[in-house]
């Protein structure tokens, strides 16, 4: 199946059905199901322009679907089994819904653990008895960073959801996404990324309301031919239970329980319930890490709400340079970045060509993106992978760069 290169597709949407077409053959033939039984879900992968490490505090975001997907192509079966197989990683993964229905311990590290969380996470809206599935997982999977994770996680809920007749909102859909990530997986992420994936719109930007898990999608108010989204992949391999991602978050959760008990509010205790002027009047009775993870929150929220205006209004000169700040505050203050990464994004900065660079993901491997002047995206892609190799020698066969588009949200193909 068509993987990602450094160049974007001259024709992604018929890459997208060759692939779609290939998973619905293999369902056919290795289950002996109708051709006609067989369903595709197309889940993009997102990215974060703006926007980073405040979701799961109640921070606005800003995300964009791009043409990166995991594809699931599943028909019913005739029993209660689920039965599925990776086109990327090797084994099957076979189980019952009723085994679903108590959380790990200790979570498991297979590549089934996102089918198995989703399953849990719908457990209550199953019908007696639940009816399975049968299917076949492919991703474009060109890094860690581009929320892989709650894109398969989308496409195993739609999946099953659909085999048992059941209608899942939006928001409904996202909220299960995130509780499996959560209590199931294991990762403390907020609604990002899912909402990133449910609500997008080809050639807009969804600005999310991470405290009331409502979205809005607007247009450029510019040309957006005259740019380009640019993901770069280090090609370090990361796994967020492994990282200091968690312990960050719990240093920014008590960093507003402080605020509460200091500020007497009467809400839940997410820095995204108090001002800026709460922050300020009650830093100093915070330790050091709390006080660097909240003032990453409270400028990564003002600069969110600053770029909203600017996509909205055209500038993507002054959004681009919101994304350099927002990655200066991800390194500084919210202490993210492996070596790699933070010198991959001096080399953006560098270039003349980037509008605007910043991790993306959580920011402990994974990739960056880059708004690139459109007429030199193929040189800034070939620049920057020329100079990383360059440094990191050792990466040069793993790294890789890719042009992305804008495009709708999770849907059937």
């Amino acid at each position: 199946m068509s993987q990602p290169t450094s160049q974007h597709s001259p024709h992604p949407e018929a890459t997208l059905a060759r692939n779609a077409e290939t998973l619905s053959e293999r369902i056919s033939q290795r289950h002996g199901v109708d051709r006609n039984q067989v369903r595709v879900v197309v889940a993009p992968y997102r990215i974060c322009p703006l926007g980073a490490h405040i979701d799961h505090q109640g921070g606005p975001v800003l995300g964009m679907a791009i043409d990166l997907y995991s594809l699931l192509a599943f028909a019913p079966s005739e029993g209660q089994e689920i039965r599925l197989s990776s086109a990327n990683f090797r084994g099957e993964a076979r189980f019952e819904w009723t085994e679903t229905h108590a959380l790990p311990d200790p979570p498991t590290d297979h590549w089934d653990r996102y089918a198995r969380a989703a399953a849990w996470a719908l457990g209550d809206r199953i019908p007696e008895p639940p009816r399975g599935a049968l299917g076949e997982i492919w991703g474009s999977l060109p890094s860690s960073g581009l929320s892989s994770s709650a894109s398969v996680m989308v496409a195993y809920l739609t999946a099953f959801a659909d085999v048992n007749a059941v209608e899942l909102e939006p928001t409904d859909l996202v909220a299960r996404v995130r509780r499996a990530e959560n209590e199931y997986v294991g990762v403390r992420s907020g609604v990002l990324d899912p909402a990133s994936i449910v609500s997008a719109r080809r050639n807009q930007l969804s600005r999310i309301d991470t405290r009331q898990s409502t979205w809005q999608t607007t247009p450029a108010g510019c040309d957006l031919s005259n740019t380009r989204f640019l993901v770069f992949s280090t090609g370090l391999p990361r796994n967020l239970t492994q990282t200091p991602f968690n312990a960050h978050v719990e240093e920014t959760l008590a960093a507003a329980a402080i605020l509460k008990e200091r500020s007497g509010h009467p809400g839940p205790a997410r820095l995204g319930e108090f001002s800026d002027e709460v922050f300020h009047d009650h830093a100093n009775a915070l330790s050091e890490n709390q006080r660097r993870r909240a003032t990453h929150f409270f400028g990564e929220r003002q600069r969110v709400e600053r770029g909203w205006h600017l996509w909205q209004t055209g500038d993507l000169s002054g959004f681009g340079r919101l994304m350099f700040e927002s990655c200066r505050s991800s390194i500084e203050n919210y202490q993210t970045g492996s070596p790699e990464l933070i010198a991959l994004q001096a080399i953006l900065e560098s270039n003349h060509a980037v509008l605007g660079a910043r991790f993306s993901g959580a920011g402990f491997g994974g990739c960056s993106i880059a708004l690139v002047d459109a007429d030199r995206a193929e040189d800034v892609a070939e620049e920057t992978r020329h100079a990383f190799s360059a440094k990191f020698p050792e990466l040069r066969d793993e790294c890789s760069v890719r042009i992305v588009r804008s495009v709708d949200g999770v849907h059937f193909h």
